[in-house]
């Protein structure tokens, strides 16, 4: 069975719909076995339209073994994006506060992430961004905030 690759040629898709208008009076296929005569005829006609530009895939049937598919080796995800800010809260009118989110640009930080280390600062809105990175976990660290709070606790458990 061929079947149609999207996306579709608009002016194909009109010349296919008129030519199988006056057996369906304009109303839409559907996947019922009535229909399979006539989505035939449409992709027949589909692909007389659109000619060189048809593109289309066979479908060829796997023989199944389990009900169960094997994830593949490496999913990869498109992106991921940290953005390390504060908060601010404008005080000026106590009954109607509005937060403020102020970027921690130019900071430090290690991430940890499925395909290897990295290691830099964070851009001026205070975020960082990786794509095509394997699915699985990651670790962000921002460094001073953890060196704020070692500071912090050298001089008050002293």
């Amino acid at each position: 069975m061929t079947r149609l690759k999207r996306p579709l040629d608009r002016k194909a898709v009109l010349i296919a719909n008129d030519t199988i208008r006056s057996e369906t009076g304009g109303r839409p296929l559907t996947m019922e076995p009535k229909d399979a005569v006539l989505r035939k005829k449409w992709c027949e006609a589909y692909i007389k339209a659109a000619g060189k530009n048809a593109q289309t895939e066979t479908n060829a049937r796997k023989k199944v073994d389990s009900p169960i598919q094997e994830c593949p080796d490496k999913l990869i995800i498109k992106w991921i994006k940290v953005r390390l800010s504060r908060k601010k809260r404008n005080v000026e009118y106590a009954w109607w506060p509005q937060d403020v989110a102020l970027p921690y640009s130019g900071e430090a930080f290690e991430m940890e992430l499925t395909n290897g280390n990295k290691k830099g600062t964070l851009g001026q809105q205070g975020n960082v961004e990786f794509t095509s990175i394997p699915a699985g976990s990651c670790t962000f660290k921002c460094l001073s905030f953890y060196d704020e709070i070692e500071k912090w606790m050298r001089e008050t458990v002293k």
